[in-house]
């Protein structure tokens, strides 16, 4: 299975069908074979999440296994698989992001991609800027990742 470290963070116009044109250094780093293929869905935030498609089902099957008894999972699942569409690039290298997700993240045209190892996010430019956070903040946050990182898997 692809195992993939996107990195890199671009802005980039969607054109007046809200179509997106992935950069050239982010299918360079999916290689070819993973470029064409991928699953939209919202995200945790008012974001979207770009998914190679390999990366989506090693995901979904891992959640898949999680047993539907507990009214929290149904409901984590229903919503997580409410708005997940496949897409595809066209023969001028795009994919349509459709409406209900843009709306859903208020994307108009201006976008920033962020990637994130596996999968990219896809934010409306303002929004992102505004969660830029302080070095301070940012140090802080980082410890407390990492020791709770260390204290996992020690």
């Amino acid at each position: 299975m692809a195992s993939f470290d996107l990195v890199g963070n671009f802005t980039c116009r969607l054109d007046e069908k809200g179509r997106l044109k992935l950069p050239s250094e982010v299918l360079a780093q999916l290689g070819e074979e993973h470029a064409t293929r991928f699953v939209l869905n919202k995200g945790y935030e008012k974001c979207l999440v770009l998914y190679p498609k390999t990366v989506w089902e090693r995901f979904t099957d891992q959640l898949k296994a999680v047993p539907d008894f507990m009214a929290s999972v149904r409901e984590f699942k229903r919503e997580f698989y409410r708005e997940s569409y496949p897409v595809s690039k066209d023969g001028s290298g795009r994919i349509l992001l459709s409406k209900s997700l843009l709306d859903y993240a208020g994307v108009d045209r201006e976008v920033s991609l962020i990637c994130q190892g596996d999968k990219i996010e896809i934010w409306r430019t303002e929004s992102f800027e505004e969660k830029r956070m302080d070095p301070a903040d940012f140090a802080a946050l980082a410890e407390q990742f990492f020791a709770n990182l260390y204290k996992t898997n020690s």
